[in-house]
Order: C-alpha cells, then structure tokens, then sequence
C-alpha cells in the first residue's frame, strides 16, 4: 500500500496542465495520498493552489535541464512525469 504517490507535470504553466491538477487532487483514487509537483520554464504561471511544490526549469534545450528534472524527481521521489512539452518529448 502506497504512503504517497507523487506526479510532477512538467509545464504546468498552461491552462490545460493547470485543470489536469486539479481534477488529479479531486477525482483520483489517490487524491488522499497525492503530491503534485509542477515545473516550468516560467514560474509565474505555475498556480501554487494546485500544486503542492513548483519549481522554474531551464528551456528542455539547455544543458542544464535534465539534471535540474532529476535532482526534483530524487528530492519529491516521483513516481509519474507527465511531460508535456514537443522539447521534451524529442
């Protein structure tokens, strides 16, 4: 049985990411146990009432991308990326 269920959603900035946190932290069936991280490019757009933790990335073509993600994914111990931007999925 899971304590906690993280899932960090990488440009959370948009509209779309921003619906899809709150409808994880009301109708999953791990709302109970659920942590939301969001990551963007541009902090200010991450809504702070939807995520429990946000944090500003460098562009997914800067050198310095990747590690910035896992030193997130070690520190909040993820166990869902839902990467949302052409860049990263390339």
């Amino acid at each position: 049985m899971l304590n906690n269920y993280c899932i960090c959603i990488t440009c959370a900035g948009g509209t779309l990411k921003k619906q899809e946190g709150v409808f994880l932290k009301k109708y999953s069936k791990y709302k109970k146990i659920l942590t939301l991280v969001g990551t963007d490019k541009n902090l200010k757009k991450v809504s702070k009432r939807v995520f429990d933790y946000t944090y500003q990335l460098p562009s997914p073509f800067s050198k310095k991308y990747m590690g910035s993600l896992l030193n997130i994914i070690k520190k909040h111990k993820v166990n869902l990326i839902i990467a949302c931007s052409d860049e990263e999925a390339l």
